[in-house]
């Protein structure tokens, strides 16, 4: 119990690094992933433990103090950066780049390219583990959510390949 304790708040801490590095995609592609595929598995505890309180305040203590300094700066930062740059560029239909729903669909084979001419017998390969599953719903929820905006930058998918080529 200790050892899963500390490897989640080293997680919240991680993705509070990655809120201020990329924004709230760094808080909502880790729970994107890990909330649903524990909620499948029925991993009831794990999800439990996934909501530490000592990880949601080391998340807290490392990212908020930058957004609050950030908003006494410059007043009206909160919505330019929450509001603007994250919910209205992510609903935008002409914010940059338009590409079709199924843009991923095409880079993503292309990018993982030779890796990605042995994903059918990848598929074929016997039982699958839980770990397999993750990392199918994984690249999945990546591809997924990137593919619903308009817009569409090839380096959105990026987090999509390590899971693959663990596959």
């Amino acid at each position: 119990a200790g050892e899963h304790r500390r490897w989640t708040i080293a997680a919240w801490g991680a993705a509070a690094l990655g809120v201020l590095a990329k924004g709230l995609i760094g808080l909502v592609l880790p729970l994107l992933v890990l909330v649903p595929w524990l909620l499948a598995q029925r991993r009831w505890r794990d999800l439990q433990r996934l909501l530490h309180p000592a990880g949601i305040a080391l998340f807290a203590l490392v990212a908020v103090p930058w957004f609050v300094a950030m908003e006494r700066r410059y007043p009206g930062f909160f919505d330019y950066f929450f509001v603007e740059q994250h919910f209205r560029r992510y609903t935008a239909t002409g914010f940059n780049n338009p590409q079709p729903w199924w843009f991923f669909l095409a880079v993503v084979p292309l990018a993982t390219l030779p890796w990605s001419a042995w994903w059918p017998a990848a598929w074929r390969a016997p039982a699958p583990s839980p770990r397999r599953g993750l990392y199918l719903w994984w690249a999945v929820a990546v591809v997924v959510f990137f593919s619903l905006p308009r817009s569409k930058l090839v380096g959105y998918v990026l987090p999509a390949l390590m899971p693959l080529a663990a596959l």
